[in-house]
């Protein structure tokens, strides 16, 4: 583009408007001094807005206002641009600038074809029309001078601005200033991490210590549970035993009630053919046959009784046998353990006698070496005396700990043995207590039985029509509710269609609900959105944080889930979620949401906003877990990151710092869903009450068939009692014996058991002692071995290697020491094990030895009794012959009722045991379940796993007594220690992260400062020799033929050099610019300007009289070559020399009128002369 107009209002000594025209080409402007030709230049610049060294001449902006007569507050300048036809940009554009204001107080303003613009958008159209005012588009007076008295430093200064240096170290600088910002940055992070790691170094003892808190309490937890499985196996093997027993028993019983009945049938028979036969016996006959009879019947029982007592006796003589036989199994396989132990121990005493042979020959060599060598100086004589001695101790100490250790074990095995021996004591010791009871309850109730048999009988009539009656109603009930049940069920499905409409329930959970309804599955409560109540305010709020999880069906366990899963499926229904509240599991909120919280900006967590049942807790806090509500976004900004975040909008903050928001419909209540809560209130409180009827009805017919039974028992009972009182008094007797004895016996036991375990604390004392002196004195060797070793010797090295292997030894024979030391412990634990076999045994051989004393008085009694059964049969044969055919048929009927009795008797007394056994093998099961039971609750209180830990239950337990006396002295334990450590871990992480990226980044900018000043230097040494060759042929044309050099002092470095000008005039030599004369000063200066103008190109010039050092010819060729260089750029020239106006395409004249005003006169050449 060219100038195709500038026009200048009040602008300086233009006081009248005055528009110049310019044409393309070469314009030359003349006038005399004073006249106002180089305002023109500054109308230019000032229009412009240069903000370079082109500066107008003026010291302030109000200083530019005309100075006339008629003063005006403000100027302007506009100038107009027309384009070219190789120009891009077709339309004319005008630039204005006007400034208005008094004194200081001066307001600029650009106008850009008519509209107000910014000074940035004027330079970004110059720009891109290419004009460059710091390239000499324009060169005023005073810039030919200022090349020419330039130091080498400003003229290489001059072509960095004109390079465009300036904008790299721009970036330079801001690249510095970055630097420094992250370098900041980054010893901030290091002075952070400093800090937290201090935390952390802290934080790390805590965890530690909370790590091993959580190992013991982890492992008490093990120890617990594994002893209480043991007890439970216990239990369980001991249930097994019973049962077997049970079942032999109760078949046993089964077999004796059978015979029994056979006897009994026998027994009438007998009666009535005894009654018959008693009919046809006279009276006198009759009455000493009864008192014969009697006598003989009462004689028959004896030895019936007797009969039974040895039968008695030899079953328990039976028990004796097989419970002798067991113990001496037992020590058999005993006596295999310890030859096994013995042949370990005799092993290791040959392999202790090996090394402690090899110990004497190391001991000797070692004694050799310090008496022949050098080390026989009396220092060396001193520590070897002092090293001997200590041995001397240590191996007496070493002999004591041995023995020690053995004491040890073996009060060790003592305490253990007391302590089984106190619970089976103990164990008997309850067990005869409760036979005692038992066997005084059951004497109780047969002495009660007879007399209160009658009013029994009745108190079960009374139950038997009460229960019948009771039965009828409860049944009648039954009914009534299930017609109720029935309709509500019709009602519920009805009222939860309608509110899944509302709530966009899936098919699935209502299909779900309905089987529910229909009491189809039981164990469903509702949908989680049912379960719980809010305030309307908060409902955008819930169903944004919880989402589909609203509509999760709520059940007892997951059982009752996969019978709902299993019904979607068979149904083809869509998947659901079902939360089982048996396995639903709690947490805690995070630190970060404890601290929001507090922060009083929030309404709190939002689960705390919302009522629920406390047995949903769990589902509560799967749903919503820690998230916190807030009233609006704003606060919710202040907090966001490393907390869930809820507004009353529904706007979500996750914790990642993802948002989620946008516009929610207020969705309103479901109007019948109160009543349909009612209902289904109802319909649960119906259900509720069948299942009770049902428990209800199953009890009450159960009780009514135990009285039927009862009744029907009672009616046909009859029978003597006492058989069974006579064994039930002797039960008693013996228990009260056994009681007696085993009190005796425990009593004894805990004595001796303080006594053994006073012993055993105190030997374990003593052994840590004498390990504590072990120690000291090996700690006193090695530091006298080291002084010894120090001294320097020939055999010293050698001295050294065997007291190494001398070392090694020790050790060995140390640890084979212990494993004797473990091995004779097993051992006397066995021969305590086996002691008390053997006692056991003695026992058991008291008992059978008494019992055979009990047989033989049993026998002598039975001879005596059959004596006399003989001598009363003889009597009988002494009757009247006349009756004896009745008598012997009375006499025969006779034995066979008192074998019939006495086999009854027998049978009765077997059966009364055989119940016994059962009643009390059933308590005792009832017993050992209920302890499994609570073994059972124990286990899953503590929560612990089952390890083997190889060792017995006794041991088990005392290391549970260790493990807690140190947790409850381990001191307290910051829970949140491993959280926060990790927390603190990830920010230092994070740190690292921050401070490797801040470095990168250092070190991107640290090569972008490289890559710019490297560029500075390419960018300066292309400019300077594309200016020295384009000065070279400008000068020589301008000089008629002429040498110019533009030099640079050190090309090596050109941002750090000197750039001078030398010139060699026409038939001259070469000579520094500041030499020549004032002409060819200034042919060289214009030389170097139009080298850089044609470097820099700009569409037009304007210079302003730098040719007035000029003589005629050196202006002509100046004005010839900006004659030339006007066919591609449009040129302005101020000059008083009449040689360049023949070069002119237009002229220009300008003159001052009245003393202030500047007028001007234009021409084109070839028209009139204006002037």
């Amino acid at each position: 583009m060219y100038v195709e107009s500038l026009e200048i209002d009040n602008f300086k000594s233009f006081g009248v408007k005055t528009k110049i025209l310019f044409d393309q080409g070469f314009t030359v402007i003349s006038g005399p001094n004073g006249s106002g030709k180089s305002n023109i230049g500054d109308a230019f610049l000032f229009v412009l807005g240069t903000r370079s060294s082109k500066t107008v001449r003026a010291d302030r902006l109000g200083d530019l206002i005309h100075n006339g007569k008629t003063r005006r507050n403000s100027c302007s300048v506009s100038i107009k641009f027309s384009p070219s036809e190789k120009d891009q940009i077709k339309e004319k554009v005008e630039i204005t600038r006007i400034i208005e204001g008094v004194n200081g107080d001066v307001k600029s303003t650009y106008y850009l074809n008519g509209n107000r613009v910014r000074h940035n958008d004027i330079e970004e159209f110059l720009q891109s029309i290419g004009l460059l005012l710091d390239s000499y588009g324009f060169v005023l007076q005073g810039d030919i001078n200022r090349i020419i008295e330039m130091s080498g430093i400003e003229r290489r200064k001059l072509l960095e601005s004109i390079a465009g240096i300036e904008g790299y170290n721009i970036q330079i600088e801001k690249a510095k200033s970055d630097m420094d910002k992250i370098n900041q940055d980054i010893s901030t992070l290091g002075t952070l991490r400093i800090e937290i790691e201090s935390n952390m170094e802290k934080l790390a003892v805590e965890v530690d210590r909370l790590r091993k808190f959580k190992e013991k309490e982890k492992r008490l937890k093990s120890l617990k549970t594994t002893y209480v499985e043991l007890e439970i196996m216990e239990c369980k093997t001991e249930i097994s035993k019973i049962d077997g027993q049970i079942v032999v028993a109760e078949q046993q019983l089964e077999k004796f009630n059978e015979e029994r009945k056979i006897v009994q049938s026998r027994i009438s028979e007998l009666n009535e053919r005894k009654t018959k036969a008693e009919n046809g016996v006279g009276q006198e006959t009759q009455t000493e046959l009864r008192s014969i009879k009697e006598k003989l019947e009462s004689f028959l029982l004896q030895k019936a009784q007797i009969d039974v007592n040895v039968d008695n006796l030899n079953n328990s003589l039976s028990d004796l046998r097989l419970r002798l036989e067991e113990k001496e199994e037992r020590i058999g396989e005993i006596e295999k353990d310890m030859g096994k132990i013995g042949s370990k121990i005799s092993l290791s005493d040959q392999e202790l006698s090996k090394k402690k042979e090899e110990l004497e020959s190391i001991n000797e060599k070692i004694s050799s070496i310090m008496h022949s060598s050098s080390m026989k100086i009396s220092r060396t004589n001193e520590l070897t005396i002092k090293i001997k001695d200590i041995e001397s101790k240590k191996a007496k100490l070493e002999q004591e700990l041995h023995d020690s250790e053995r004491e040890a074990e073996k009060l060790r095995v003592q305490v253990e043995s007391r302590k089984v021996e106190l619970g089976k004591k103990e164990e008997l010791l309850t067990n005869a207590k409760y036979r005692m009871a038992e066997s005084k309850w059951k004497l109780q109730d047969i002495q009660k039985g007879t007399s209160g048999k009658k009013t029994t009988l009745d108190k079960l009539n009374k139950s038997y029509y009460e229960l019948r009656n009771l039965i009828k109603d409860l049944e009648d009930e039954r009914s009534s509710i299930g017609t109720k049940i029935q309709t509500l069920v019709r009602e519920v499905e009805r009222l939860s269609a309608t509110s899944s409409q509302v709530y966009g329930m899936q098919k699935s959970v209502k299909a779900i609900l309905d089987a529910r309804n229909r009491g189809e599955i039981s164990g469903i409560h509702k949908t989680l959105g049912e379960l719980i109540t809010y305030d309307d305010s908060l409902t955008l709020a819930v169903e944004s944080a919880a989402g589909s999880k609203l509509n999760s069906v709520v059940v007892d366990n997951e059982n009752v889930a996969e019978e709902c899963i299993s019904l979607l499926k068979e149904s083809k229904l869509q998947r659901a979620t079902f939360l089982p509240i048996s396995k639903m599991q709690s947490g805690r909120p995070r630190g970060k949401a404890i601290m929001v919280k507090q922060s009083g900006e929030t309404m709190g967590l939002l689960s705390e906003n919302i009522k629920y049942s406390p047995e949903y807790e769990n589902i509560i806090w799967y749903a919503f877990q820690d998230t916190i509500l807030v009233k609006n976004i704003e606060i919710a900004k202040k907090h966001m990151t490393g907390v869930r975040i809820v507004t009353l909008d529904g706007d979500i903050f996750e914790s990642s710092g993802a948002i989620s928001g946008g516009f929610l419909e207020r969705r309103q209540r479901n109007r019948g869903a109160d009543e349909l809560r009612q209902k289904e209130q109802d319909l649960q409180s119906l259900r509720n009450r069948e299942q009770e009827l049902k428990t209800e009805l199953s009890d009450i017919k159960a009780k009514f068939e135990d009285v039927s039974t009862e009744l029907l028992s009672i009616s046909s009972s009859g029978g003597e009692e006492k058989g069974k009182v006579d064994s039930i008094t002797a039960d008693i007797e013996s228990a009260r014996k056994s009681i007696e004895s085993l009190e005796l016996e425990i009593s004894g036991i805990k004595n001796l058991f303080s006594e053994v375990d006073a012993e055993y604390a105190k030997s374990v004392t003593a052994l840590d002692d004498l390990k504590r002196q072990s120690a000291l004195l090996d700690n006193e060797r090695i530091q006298l071995i080291q002084e010894m070793g120090t001294e320097e010797d020939p055999g010293s090295k050698k001295l050294s290697e065997l007291q190494q292997r001398k070392d090694h030894i020790e050790l060995e024979i140390s640890t084979t020491k212990s494993i004797v030391s473990e091995n004779r412990g097993r051992m006397n634990e066995l021969s305590l094990r086996k002691e008390e076999l053997m006692k056991e045994i003695g026992d058991i051989k008291i008992q059978m030895n008494s019992g055979s004393l009990k047989r033989k008085e049993f026998n002598d009694a039975k001879r005596e009794t059959e004596i006399n059964i003989e001598k009363y049969r003889l009597l009988e044969q002494e009757l009247d012959i006349a009756s004896k055919k009745l008598l012997d048929e009375l006499r025969e009927i006779n034995n066979g009722i008192q074998e019939a009795f006495a086999e009854d008797n027998k049978i009765r007394d077997k059966i009364s045991s055989t119940e016994n056994v059962i009643i009390t093998a059933k308590v005792k099961k009832d017993s050992l379940n209920e302890r499994i039971t609570n073994y059972e609750e124990e286990s899953k209180t503590i929560g612990g796993t089952v390890e083997s830990f190889g060792m017995s239950m006794a041991q088990m337990k005392f290391e549970i007594s260790i493990a807690e006396n140190e947790i409850e002295n381990w001191g307290p334990v910051n829970g949140l220690a491993e959280e926060e450590y990790t927390r603190i871990k990830e920010r230092i992480t994070e740190i690292q992260n921050d401070t490797r990226k801040l470095q990168e980044e250092n070190e991107s900018l640290r090569n972008l400062m490289l890559e710019l000043e490297e560029r500075k230097k390419n960018e300066l040494l292309t400019l300077f020799r594309k200016i020295r060759e384009n000065m070279k042929v400008i000068y020589r044309a301008l000089s008629g033929g002429g040498e110019v050099e533009l030099l640079m002092s050190d090309e090596s470095d050109p941002l750090n050099t000197e750039i001078h000008i030398r010139a060699s005039p026409k038939g001259n030599a070469f000579t520094k610019l500041s030499a020549l004369s004032g002409g060819e000063k200034s042919l060289t200066a214009m030389a170097f300007i139009m080298a850089v103008q044609n470097i820099k190109p700009s569409p037009f010039y304007y210079l302003d009289e730098v040719d007035m050092f000029l003589d005629g010819s050196n202006a002509e060729r100046i004005g010839s070559m900006l004659k030339a260089n006007s066919s591609y750029a449009q040129v302005m020239m101020i000059s008083l020399k009449k040689a360049l106006l023949k070069y002119a395409d237009s002229l220009i004249g300008v003159t001052m009128v009245d003393g202030e005003n500047t007028q001007v006169f234009q021409k084109k050449v070839g028209e009139a002369d204006p002037f």
